[in-house]
Parts: C-alpha cells; sequence; structure tokens
C-alpha cells in the first residue's frame, strides 16, 4: 500500500468491492476487578464448555479504576458468545465480583 494515508485509503476503497467476505467473528468483552488468577479456573470450564470460542484474559494495572481483569470472548456462533458471556458473569457472580462492563463488538 502507499506510503501516503490519502492514497492508500483511495487504494483500499478502490479493492474493497473485490475482497470476499468471510464469517463474522463476533467479540463480547466485561470487565471486573477480579485478578485473573482468581477467575482462570472458572475461566478454563467455560472454555471447555464452548470449545468453538476462544476466551481470553488481560489484566489491567494502575488505571483510575483501579486494577482487575478483561474478560474476552469471540465466536461465530451468536449462541456461543451469549452463553459463554453470560457464564462469565455468573462466574463474577459467583466469586463475590462485579461486572464493571459488558460490551459487544
Amino acid at each position: 500500500m502507499a506510503g501516503v494515508p490519502q492514497v492508500a485509503q483511495s487504494m483500499f476503497r478502490a479493492a474493497t468491492p473485490l475482497l470476499r467476505r468471510g464469517r463474522i467473528m463476533r467479540s463480547r468483552s466485561i470487565g471486573t476487578h477480579l485478578a485473573e488468577g482468581v477467575i482462570a479456573a472458572g475461566l478454563l470450564s467455560i472454555q471447555n464448555d464452548y470449545p468453538d470460542s476462544d476466551v481470553g484474559s488481560y489484566p489491567f494495572y494502575n488505571t483510575p479504576g483501579g486494577h482487575g481483569t478483561t474478560l474476552v470472548v469471540r465466536s461465530f456462533d451468536a449462541s456461543d458468545l451469549d452463553g459463554a458471556g453470560n457464564a462469565i458473569l455468573k462466574l463474577i457472580a459467583d466469586l463475590e465480583g462485579e461486572a464493571l462492563s459488558d460490551e459487544r463488538g
């Protein structure tokens, strides 16, 4: 691609109709103040229950809201995305934590 941003954008727009689309990967991100180590075993169980989805955990530190973990589910299947995400919300509640956010993308 061209090095000048406007030229690269124009080239991409021109090529877009020629690109084939595949299945759409969906995601759901859930934030909590629980530490990654506290929720790890439960996440492994959720991953095993939804093997066609990807479950990941991303710790965060020293933010204005404190520290915690963002839990992300990615799946091509909307029902798996919902099921795994809802299982994560239940896990957080069972560990007496709180869901800070629940975003879909």
